[in-house]
C-alpha cells in the first residue's frame, strides 16, 4: 500500500498547459502514479482541494556566508560596494579564530537556508566565500549546513577560484569536495575591477576541463561592456572542442548586459549565440536593479529575447541583506513576481511559463535527476494556496505543504505547525 496520496492537485507542467485536478500517489519517497481519481488506498490521504502543486523550487544563487551582514552600501557604485564587503569581512574576522569565523558563517547561512526552505526552495546552489583567509572556515560552514539540511534541501557548493588560494582550492577539488567551479573574471579578489577578462575566463574554463566540473560565473561588469563580456563567454564556449561546454556553464549578475542603448540586431546576435550553447543565464531581478540605471548598467537583462533564442533562463535570489543588496527575504517566489513586473511578462501563458525559471530550467543546470511531477520522480513537492498557476504567482500565497522525499517538512494545510 502506498504511504500517501495527494488528491485533487492542480499540477504545474512545463509550457504552462492546463490540466484537470489529478491525484499523486507517493510511495517510498517517489511519485508512483499521477492520474485522475485514483482508486488506490493509502496510509495517508490529503485532499488538496484543487490547490497548485509544483516540484520543489530551485534557487541557483544563494550567498549563505555573506547573508545578513545588514550594512547598507547602496549609495556606493557597485565596484565600491564589492570592495566594502571584502573590507567588512576582513574587519569582522580580524580577531576571531578559525572556529569562530566558521560559526559566524554557519549561523548566518542557517538563517538564510531556513528562510529559503519555508519559501519552498528544496534545491540550491550555495556560492561560498573562498579565499586564503576564509577558505577553510567557509568550506567547513557549508559542509555543516549541508549535513544539517541533508533531509530538507539538496545543496551544491560553488567555490570560486582565486590564485591566492590555489593550493587549498585544488586540494578540495581533488578530494571531491567542490561541486561547481565559481569564477569572477570581471573582478580581482578584493572586489576591484579586473582588466584581463578573456585571460581569466580561459583559465577558469581550463580548470573546469581539468577537474571535469561545471562552471558558474559572476559576470557583473563594473567597467561597462556587459554585452561584450557575455558574447565572449558564449563564443569561447562555442569554439571549445577539447572540452565541450554545451549546457555546462551558468552565469549571473547580468544587469550590465541590459543596456537600453543596444541596437536590436546586436541584442539578437547575443541572444542567438547564448541559445546556441544553451548557456544558463541566471537573472537576479531585484538584486540586479541595484545596478540598473547607473552609467555602467543601463537597463534590465533581455530575458524575453534570451528565452526565445533558446538560452536557459533561470530566476534566483542572489544576495540577501549584505553590502551589495540590503533587501531580500530569501523568497524566490517573490523574486519571480519582481521578474514578471520588470520584464513585462503579464499574459496568462507568460505567467505560467515563468515558473519554469525556478523549477525545470535551474534543475537542468544543477543536473538534477528524477526531478518533476511525473511517475518515477522524487516526491519533492510544494503545495501553494492558489487554485490557478497565474494566481500562484500574483497572489504570493502560503506554502501549504512542503515535502522532501515524500516526507512533510512544512504543514499549513491540515492545521499543523509550520514544521511538521
Amino acid at each position: 500500500m502506498p504511504r500517501m496520496i495527494l488528491k485533487n492537485a492542480k499540477l504545474l507542467f512545463p509550457l504552462g498547459y492546463d490540466r484537470p485536478p489529478m491525484d499523486i500517489v507517493i510511495h517510498d519517497g517517489r511519485i508512483r502514479t499521477v492520474e485522475i481519481h485514483t482508486r488506490e488506498a493509502a496510509d495517508e490521504v490529503i485532499d488538496l482541494q484543487g490547490n497548485v502543486v509544483c516540484p520543489g523550487f530551485v534557487d541557483l544563487h544563494l550567498h549563505p556566508d555573506t547573508a545578513y551582514l545588514l550594512d547598507d552600501h547602496t549609495e556606493r557604485p557597485r565596484a565600491e560596494a564589492c570592495r566594502a564587503q571584502h573590507q567588512l569581512l576582513e574587519e569582522r574576522y580580524e580577531n576571531l579564530s578559525e572556529a569562530e569565523v566558521m560559526q559566524d558563517m554557519l549561523e548566518r547561512g542557517r538563517r538564510m537556508l531556513t528562510k529559503s526552505l519555508r519559501a519552498g526552495v528544496l534545491f540550491a546552489r550555495c556560492h561560498i566565500t573562498f579565499s586564503q583567509e576564509w577558505g577553510v572556515p567557509a568550506m567547513k560552514a557549508y559542509e555543516a549546513l549541508k549535513a544539517e539540511f541533508r533531509d530538507k534541501m539538496t545543496l551544491q557548493n560553488v567555490v570560486p577560484y582565486w590564485k591566492s588560494a590555489d593550493a587549498l582550492w585544488r586540494k578540495y577539488a581533488q578530494e571531491g569536495r567542490i561541486d561547481v567551479i565559481g569564477g569572477y573574471p570581471a573582478f580581482h579578489e578584493d572586489g576591484s575591477p579586473a582588466g584581463a577578462y578573456l585571460r581569466d575566463l580561459h583559465e577558469l574554463l581550463t580548470l573546469s576541463a581539468a577537474y571535469e566540473l561545471l562552471l558558474d560565473l559572476h559576470m557583473e561588469s563594473v567597467t561597462g561592456g556587459g554585452w561584450q563580456m557575455l558574447y565572449d563567454l558564449a563564443a569561447v564556449m562555442n569554439g571549445r572542442k577539447d572540452f565541450p561546454l554545451y549546457e555546462k556553464v551558468a552565469c549571473s549578475h547580468l544587469a550590465a548586459v541590459g543596456d537600453t542603448r543596444m541596437r536590436i540586431d546586436k541584442l539578437l546576435e547575443l541572444s542567438a549565440i547564448c541559445g546556441k550553447v544553451y548557456l544558463s543565464t541566471v537573472v537576479l531581478p531585484s538584486n540586479d536593479m541595484i545596478s540598473a540605471g547607473t552609467k555602467k548598467s543601463r537597463g534590465a537583462f533581455p530575458l524575453a529575447q534570451m528565452w526565445d533564442s533558446g538560452a536557459n533562463v533561470c530566476i534566483a535570489t542572489g544576495d540577501v541583506r549584505n553590502t551589495l543588496y540590503p533587501f531580500g527575504n530569501g523568497d524566490i517566489l517573490s523574486e519571480l513576481l519582481t521578474a514578471a513586473q520588470i520584464h513585462k511578462r503579464g499574459t496568462r501563458m507568460e505567467l505560467r511559463r515563468l515558473f519554469e525559471t525556478i523549477t525545470w530550467n535551474p534543475a537542468r543546470t544543477m543536473r538534477l535527476n528524477d526531478y518533476g511531477i511525473l511517475p518515477g520522480c522524487t516526491a519533492d513537492l510544494v503545495v501553494l494556496d492558489a487554485k490557478s498557476i497565474e494566481n500562484a504567482l500574483i497572489d504570493q500565497p502560503k506554502r501549504l505543504l512542503i515535502m522532501k522525499h515524500g516526507k512533510v517538512l512544512v504543514d499549513q494545510l491540515q492545521g499543523g505547525s509550520e514544521y511538521a
